[in-house]
């Protein structure tokens, strides 16, 4: 999506979305929302996610975890299943799926505390991706909570499109927020990138993960959570649109 109207219109900021589509489709509409056509916005996943075929769980799996909206409806539910949701927008999701929803911090280190303070009778599954961070299973394991892993989706890198590279290599401010240190490697490999840009990371983790891209600015979120990402976002592309009037 690019609200580019006009020739003029590139001088604006640029806000690249580099998630997974459907959610890049949802911030940049967000963006869109909230700043018009002050600013130009273009979607450019750096990962295509696709669901694999899944059995059912086994019997005595009481629990699931989901560490991602992604995991969300990949494995077939059982009625009354508890789901452990690392946050509100993925426990959101589980409950609408039908889960009873247990919803964590944010985070994964919030997730495995919250389970450990109150460790269920039967044995959990982790519903996640082929790439994930975090050792979920292996620490509750070490708390003596019971958790497999199901390899729900794969999540395959791509590369900029480019519009975004355009953008990329422009003198124009360019907003590009980072969820993940996947993505955060990923971006690094494509760059040099010479206009200035302004990350948005969602942990110090992620920033380390991006610390071979040049940026005029590093933002690391109040918490690692999609609402502080999209408040810390939209606060830098404000100021960027501010000193521009």
């Amino acid at each position: 999506m690019d609200n580019l109207a006009n020739n003029g219109a590139q001088m604006k900021p640029t806000l690249i979305v580099t998630r997974p589509v459907q959610q890049a489709q949802e911030m940049a509409q967000a963006a869109v929302a909230q700043f018009g056509d002050q600013i130009r916005v273009i979607v450019s996943p750096l990962l295509d996610i696709q669901q694999n075929a899944l059995a059912p769980l086994s019997d005595d799996v009481g629990g699931v975890i989901f560490t991602s909206t992604h995991a969300v409806g990949c494995t077939p539910m059982r009625s009354g299943m508890t789901a452990y949701c690392v946050g509100p927008r993925t426990a959101a999701m589980a409950q609408e799926a039908g889960f009873l929803t247990i919803v964590g911090p944010g985070d994964a280190d919030g997730l495995i505390d919250l389970i450990l303070a109150d460790p269920p009778r039967g044995r959990l599954a982790h519903v996640r991706g082929r790439h994930t961070r975090g050792d979920i299973v292996a620490r509750l394991g070490a708390g003596g909570v019971q958790c497999e892993e199901i390899i729900a989706y794969e999540q395959h890198a791509i590369s900029l499109t480019s519009e975004a590279l355009t953008a990329l290599k422009g003198e124009f401010p360019v907003v590009l927020p980072l969820f993940s240190p996947r993505t955060a490697r990923l971006l690094s490999r494509q760059r040099f990138f010479v206009a200035p840009l302004h990350l948005v990371v969602m942990s110090n983790a992620v920033k380390q993960a991006a610390g071979t891209v040049d940026a005029q600015t590093i933002t690391v979120a109040a918490q690692p959570n999609g609402v502080a990402m999209y408040k810390a976002t939209f606060a830098r592309l404000e100021a960027l649109v501010n000193n521009a009037s």
